[in-house]
C-alpha cells in the first residue's frame, strides 16, 4: 500500500467477503379440503290431487321438493315406490279407499322419510230410489205424501210431479192440494259423491173425486125426496121454488130436474167448489096445472168443472 502525498485523495479498495447464505426449504401450498357430505334428506309437498270424495275414477297429482334438481318415487295403494314425476295421473280406479304417496331423492341420494301422502274414497256407483208409501192407486183425496228411500245413507234427493222439472225434495214429501185425475211422482237419489239413480223411482195414482160426487148426488136426492113428500111441489106450484142445502164434497156443476113423465116441471142449478156446503133452489119451469102427480122422477147430474164425463142419478119419489 501507499500513503498518499499531499494533494492526493486516497480511494480505498474494498473486498467482499464470499459468505455463503443458509440454505431455506420451498414449502408447497396446502391442498384445498374436500366439502362435508349430503346426508340432508329433502322434503316432498303435495300441491294438488283429488278431494277426499269423488266419483272419478282418475285423478291428477301434483308435487315438489325443496330441492332443486331433485327426483321423486311414487307409490299408489301400498304398491312399492317407483320413479315418477310431476304432474302423475293414475286411472282406472275402483270404488273405495285409496292412498298416494310420493317422496323426493336429490343428487345425494338423500330420499325423503316422511313421503306426503293423500288420502280418498272413489264412489262412482250411483244409489238406487225405492219409493215406501203414497196414495192409493186410486183415492178421493186431493191431499197425500209419498215417502221414498236410497240404497246408500247420507245422500239427497230430487223430485218432479206430473212431468215438471226436478227440484230438491225430501221423504216424505207432502203433496195438494192436487188437481182432479192422473198423478205420477219421480223421485231420484243422489249420493254424497254427486251420482244420480239414471232409474229413478216413480209413484202412479188417481185422485178420482166421482165416488163423493154419487155420495152427494144420493143425499140431495134424498133431502130432495122429503121436501117434496113435505109439499114441495106445493112451493113450485105458487112459483117460490123448492131450497135444498146439501154438501158437494168435490167440485163442479150440479143440476137437477123435476119430472113428471116426460114433462119438466122444475130445474136448477149450483157451483160447488167442494170445500163448503151449497144451497140448491129448484124452480118451476112454467106452469103446473092439473092435479099434482103422485110421483116424480129426479134426474140429477154432477159434472166436473172442466168438463168431461158427469155423475148422474135418476131417483122416482112419492110427492105426498
Amino acid at each position: 500500500s501507499r500513503v498518499a502525498g499531499a494533494g492526493e485523495r486516497f480511494e480505498p479498495i474494498y473486498r467482499l467477503a464470499e459468505t455463503p447464505f443458509p440454505a431455506t426449504p420451498c414449502t408447497p401450498p396446502p391442498a384445498p379440503s374436500a366439502p362435508p357430505p349430503d346426508t340432508t334428506a329433502p322434503d316432498t309437498a303435495l300441491e294438488a290431487g283429488p278431494p277426499a270424495l269423488t266419483r272419478e275414477r282418475a285423478a291428477t297429482f301434483a308435487f315438489r321438493a325443496d330441492e332443486q334438481g331433485a327426483a321423486f318415487e311414487c307409490a299408489l295403494d301400498g304398491a312399492a315406490f317407483a320413479a315418477c314425476s310431476s304432474p302423475r295421473a293414475v286411472s282406472g280406479l275402483a270404488d273405495g279407499g285409496h292412498r298416494f304417496r310420493v317422496r323426493a331423492l336429490d343428487g345425494a341420494g338423500n330420499a325423503d322419510a316422511t313421503p306426503a301422502a293423500r288420502d280418498w274414497t272413489v264412489d262412482a256407483t250411483a244409489p238406487e230410489t225405492s219409493v215406501v208409501g203414497g196414495p192409493a192407486a186410486r183415492t178421493t183425496r186431493r191431499t197425500g205424501a209419498v215417502t221414498f228411500a236410497s240404497s246408500e245413507p247420507g245422500g239427497s234427493f230430487t223430485c218432479a210431479l206430473d212431468g215438471a222439472a226436478e227440484s230438491a225434495c225430501s221423504s216424505p214429501l207432502a203433496l195438494g192440494p192436487l188437481r182432479e185425475g192422473a198423478h205420477v211422482l219421480v223421485a231420484r237419489a243422489l249420493d254424497a259423491a254427486g251420482n244420480a239413480d239414471p232409474t229413478p223411482a216413480a209413484h202412479a195414482w188417481r185422485v178420482d173425486l166421482d165416488a163423493l160426487r154419487r155420495t152427494a148426488l144420493n143425499d140431495l136426492a134424498r133431502r130432495l125426496g122429503r121436501s117434496l113428500r113435505r109439499g114441495g111441489l106445493r112451493a113450485l106450484r105458487s112459483g117460490r121454488g123448492l131450497s135444498v142445502r146439501f154438501a158437494p164434497g168435490a167440485p163442479g156443476v150440479v143440476t137437477a130436474r123435476v119430472h113428471a113423465g116426460a114433462r119438466l116441471l122444475a130445474a136448477g142449478r149450483v157451483v160447488a167448489d167442494g170445500r163448503s156446503a151449497r144451497r140448491l133452489v129448484l124452480r118451476r119451469v112454467g106452469p103446473i096445472r092439473g092435479a099434482a102427480p103422485a110421483r116424480v122422477t129426479l134426474r140429477l147430474s154432477f159434472a166436473r168443472v172442466a168438463g168431461g164425463r158427469a155423475v148422474t142419478v135418476r131417483r122416482t119419489v112419492p110427492t105426498r
